[in-house]
């Protein structure tokens, strides 16, 4: 959840949301998308 008064994601966060949908939003399966390419580069 972003947290001050703009209740904006930072551009690491945005990173992260884009990854699976809704993108808009980080949930589960955006750490999961992050975990299966962070696997595909070792």
């Amino acid at each position: 959840m972003p947290k001050g008064k703009n209740k904006k994601y930072s551009k690491k966060q945005m990173k992260i949301a884009k990854m699976a949908a809704p993108f808009d939003k980080i949930t589960g399966a955006d750490f999961a998308m992050l975990k299966k390419k962070r696997k595909k580069k070792v």
